[in-house]
């Protein structure tokens, strides 16, 4: 069994051609895992983590897709990272978690993400409801369908409303409906971070924290390196360093705090193939060492 360490994932970081954070339609992802296998093999890509919404459903289909072309075509694919992203609770404010887990012990966490997707549905009922009031027929059943039977969230309530033409274009349905603050949205009832923490190391996992720049820490250094402290303290060991929708400077500047307290920095595109087109899978051809080294 190959153990999920600091150290481990830092060699592979290092190594280059790496992208440990993607998305596949297990959850709100674009690509199925068949197409997202040949997408990392065209990047170039060495190391691949798959990070679906509270499922790992994703991974299995995957690393067979891969086994596969490599026997057929014989060629080298991807080292695949089994992995999960859980929205979670901390400090008053919904921020992204990531674990990194070993492929054997993977199975372990689905009686948690069982507990994460109930919460998930019943969350998704309530967006029905207010829809329906406002005179847009969805309901639960339908979504799910467009789901496939898979996490089923508020893209495919977005895509459901697009082929009922009550909108236009999926920004459309979150500019107008879904997104915070907007008539049908609900807020998620998320389980606390030191939770899902204990989780991930009881599968004697890594966790660590998803695109930091969107959570309004990087306004100045004291807050950026109060807020990684403490979840360091809580058993967070590394930080998403580089991010497809993150600007180098501030990767620049996450990275410093990070050396100063001695986290992991890590390198995730956040891939989600179609349903999110402006962010790409990295290559080969990606150099970020000097942030992560």
């Amino acid at each position: 069994m190959q153990k999920i360490t600091v150290e481990y994932l830092r060699e592979r970081i290092l190594g280059g051609a790496c992208d440990l954070h993607m998305h596949t339609t297990a959850s709100d992802g674009g690509s199925t895992p068949a197409l997202l296998a040949e997408e990392v093999i065209a990047a170039g890509l060495r190391t691949i983590a798959l990070t679906d919404h509270d499922t790992i459903e994703g991974i299995e289909p995957l690393h067979q897709r891969l086994k596969i072309i490599q026997a057929s075509r014989g060629i080298s694919t991807p080292t695949l990272i089994s992995g999960v992203e859980f929205s979670v609770d901390w400090e008053n404010q919904k921020v992204h978690l990531l674990g990194y887990v070993p492929e054997e012990i993977c199975a372990d966490l689905q009686p948690y993400i069982d507990s994460q997707q109930q919460k998930r549905r019943e969350r998704n009922i309530q967006m029905c409801k207010r829809l329906e009031k406002l005179g847009i027929s969805v309901t639960i059943d339908e979504v799910e369908a467009v789901g496939n039977g898979q996490n089923a969230g508020r893209p495919h309530i977005a895509k459901l409303m697009q082929r009922k033409n009550y909108v236009a274009s999926l920004q459309e349905a979150f500019d107008d409906w879904l997104g915070k603050g907007r008539p049908a949205y609900v807020p998620r009832r998320s389980a606390p971070l030191e939770e899902a923490v204990q989780e991930i190391r009881h599968c004697q996992g890594v966790a660590v924290i998803a695109h930091p720049q969107k959570y309004g820490w990087t306004k100045d250094r004291s807050t950026l390196f109060g807020k990684f402290k403490r979840l360091k303290e809580v058993g967070v060991v590394g930080i998403e360093t580089i991010h497809g929708e993150m600007p180098l400077n501030i990767s620049r500047f996450i990275a410093d705090v990070a050396d100063d307290l001695e986290l992991l920095k890590t390198i995730g595109s956040d891939y989600h193939g179609n349903t999110k087109p402006h962010v790409r899978l990295y290559t080969k051809d990606d150099d970020f060492s000097s942030y992560l080294a």
